[in-house]
């Protein structure tokens, strides 16, 4: 297939680079057409110094005697012709067929430009795509030039799509683990074993949070229990605050239950009778008194009435008045 070239330059550049690579075909073409030209357009002077010509079979002829214009010549054969293309590749001499070029009647020497890799191509076998032989003559391109100067930088794009999820990888080893326990107590930053912990599998960097005295330790052997081996980092129990203000007092709870019998009392030290008023030792005649008083004896009741009741308690006194 022919190849389109997109600018007049480029073609033009690329036309005298073949031109320069088929010079050698052209030039002893051109040397047969100049002899031609120069037999047949050279004014020649005769004996008698009168100037001749050629006529038309090609004989010397007097001017003003005979036309020097001959009669119309055959079509001549056209002359080499430029392909171009990316069917014919690669750069062996050997003459070879591109069946794929397009290309109906190639003469010898046409000439075929490949335009991806600027290779150029001298027909030696003429014919048509499937005849035409191929060899390969040079290359037209330049040497690569120096790096330019670095363009702005251009906006940044839209994110492309995300790709497909890529295979999973290999189970890695696992990170620092906290460890929390009271089997590792101290604080030396000498390392030790506590093979109290129940651990397994500690790891270098692993840490361990006791938490009752809020130490912090460090494996800096791994191993199980019984070989890994753990140094004392720091505690992360801060200092003691300051003593907070008094709250507010709380609502009375319930009674308690009562509490035991206490011992026995020490004797009154006092010698005086008791009084309506004062504490003191009985007298004796309030003692006959209390003596006087029958066992269950009660205060008596009077109830007034104006008959007397169907019945009374024992002990009643009921005085019955007339109106």
């Amino acid at each position: 297939m022919k190849k389109r070239i997109t600018t007049f330059e480029h073609m033009k550049a690329a036309m005298e680079q073949v031109r320069l690579l088929i010079s050698g075909v052209v030039d002893a073409a051109a040397q047969d057409i100049s002899a031609l030209d120069q037999k047949k357009q050279d004014k020649i002077t005769g004996t008698a110094g009168q100037v001749v010509g050629f006529n038309a079979e090609g004989k010397p002829a007097a001017q003003g005697t005979e036309s020097l214009r001959g009669p119309k010549g055959d079509t001549g054969t056209r002359g080499a012709t430029v392909h171009w293309g990316t069917a014919v590749t690669g750069t062996g001499t050997t003459a070879a067929v591109f069946s794929n070029t397009g290309i109906t009647a190639a003469r010898i020497n046409d000439m075929y430009l490949n335009t991806d890799t600027w290779n150029v191509y001298q027909c030696t076998a003429a014919g048509n795509a499937g005849t035409a032989k191929w060899a390969y003559k040079g290359n037209i391109r330049g040497a690569a030039g120096a790096t330019g100067a670095a363009g702005a930088k251009g906006n940044t794009g839209a994110t492309g799509p995300q790709g497909p999820a890529g295979a999973k990888g290999a189970t890695g080893t696992r990170g620092s683990r906290w460890n929390t326990g009271t089997a590792i107590t101290g604080t030396s930053t000498t390392a030790a074993v506590f093979s109290g912990t129940g651990i397994t599998d500690a790891l270098v960097n692993d840490l361990y949070f006791n938490t009752n005295s809020c130490n912090v330790y460090r494996c800096t052997v791994a191993g199980a229990a019984s070989a890994a081996k753990w140094v004392y980092a720091g505690c992360l129990k801060g200092a003691t605050g300051a003593t907070g203000a008094k709250g507010a007092t709380g609502a009375t709870g319930p009674q308690g239950p009562a509490g035991p019998q206490g011992p026995a009392g020490k004797n009154a030290t006092t010698t005086a009778a008791a009084t309506q008023n004062a504490a003191g030792l009985l007298s004796a005649a309030d003692k006959k008194k209390l003596d006087g008083i029958a066992t269950g004896a009660t205060k008596n009741v009077i109830t007034f009435a104006t008959s007397a009741p169907s019945s009374l308690a024992d002990g009643a006194i009921v005085m019955v008045y007339e109106e």
